[in-house]
């Protein structure tokens, strides 16, 4: 998946729900905090449990949500 950059802050940082809207795993921001809080989503092999949490892309990170959508991010 194309991510545009001007969709990050400073340093490619973005918070975790607004990205799983952008990728298209999520309807709305509160649809993506569930799936996090719910333990639904992987960063890198790593569970994030933290709505709140923000993540830095960089390019060739992969985004799990659940076992079938397996996304990996690109930055245009």
């Amino acid at each position: 998946i194309k991510i545009s950059a001007t969709l990050f802050t400073e340093g490619f940082k973005i918070w975790l729900p607004k990205l799983l809207v952008e990728v298209g795993a999520a309807a709305s921001n509160g649809e993506g905090r569930r799936l996090i809080s719910q333990g639904g989503v992987r960063y890198n092999g790593e569970v994030i449990s933290d709505p709140k949490a923000e993540v830095v892309v960089e390019g060739d990170e992969i985004l799990q949500v659940g076992k079938r959508k397996i996304y990996r991010l690109e930055v245009i």
